[in-house]
């Protein structure tokens, strides 16, 4: 069905931060799965997390997975080119203490 997971690439993140990536077979959009999920491990992040930020990784054009990472908390902060592509993606971001579940 997909995956939501942590990832800890230092050419991706700055700091104390850690990228939230999730993908969903196109048969499990729009059923609130990515936003349970996503919602679990943020639960767990706060509870262990002291100044950490979660950020998450979006192409601009991804207007559903922009809405999930809202629903959630996150804000849009900046954006970011890597390697290999046409154009910026978007970096969202979010307070391991201030997340909403």
């Amino acid at each position: 069905m997909g995956y939501v997971s942590l990832l800890n690439d230092p050419a991706r993140i700055r700091g104390n931060e850690c990228e939230i990536g999730f993908r969903l077979a196109r048969t499990a959009w729009g059923l609130g799965f990515a936003t349970e999920a996503i919602g679990a491990l943020l639960s767990t992040l706060k509870l262990n997390a002291e100044s950490q930020r979660i950020i998450a990784i979006v192409d601009p054009n991804n207007h559903r997975s922009i809405q999930t990472l809202a629903r959630l908390g996150f804000n849009k902060e900046r954006e970011i080119m890597l390697p290999g592509y046409d154009y910026p993606d978007v970096v969202f971001a979010l307070s391991a203490r201030s997340s909403r579940t």
